[in-house]
């Protein structure tokens, strides 16, 4: 059945109003460029208009069906087209979830904190003289980008003074 401009007006209304996708043919996007090849000049813009309109529309809520299920058989009333878009949207959805969720990427804690001999992992940015911390121990001298075990009151004075960073 060829698709005409009444009808397209009438899915624009349809869709409009509507929260959930109106059935359309499922060639409807070909009939669609069918009928506007076939519109005189001063109708065809209305009509790409339209048919921008209701592409919009459509998916607006293709995506909004997307991101709220996340199951894999696609919603009813979609053509070939909006289906094969349905499953890609959720394709990447499901890669970049798995991306951002990814537990196993999160780095265990450390073992100074399981440790918890009050002290913890810094490296030294520039190169340091010998040096007696907090717990009156000898620590260094130190080289630059050189990683040491320090207690955590003289490592904190070294980070505020920008002369290590904690790792």
């Amino acid at each position: 059945m060829a698709l005409s401009y009444s009808d397209l007006q009438s899915i624009y209304r349809l869709e409009k109003g509507s929260s959930s996708l109106h059935k359309v043919p499922e060639d409807f996007y070909s009939e669609l460029s069918n009928l506007i090849s076939r519109l005189d000049e001063e109708y065809r813009d209305s009509a790409l208009g339209l048919a921008e309109e209701i592409y919009a529309l459509r998916r607006g809520k293709i995506l909004r069906l997307a991101s709220r299920t996340g199951e894999s058989t696609p919603p009813m009333n979609m053509t070939p087209i909006e289906r094969e878009m349905y499953g890609e949207i959720l394709d990447i959805l499901s890669k970049y979830g798995n991306k951002i969720l990814n537990l196993e990427g999160i780095p265990e804690k450390e073992e100074e904190e399981e440790l918890d001999d009050g002290k913890i992992n810094v490296r030294i940015i520039s190169p340091l003289p010998a040096i007696i911390g907090s717990d009156m121990a000898h620590y260094g001298p130190f080289k630059e980008n050189e990683e040491v075990r320090l207690p955590k009151d003289t490592a904190k004075i070294l980070i505020e003074q920008g002369v290590a960073e904690k790792i």
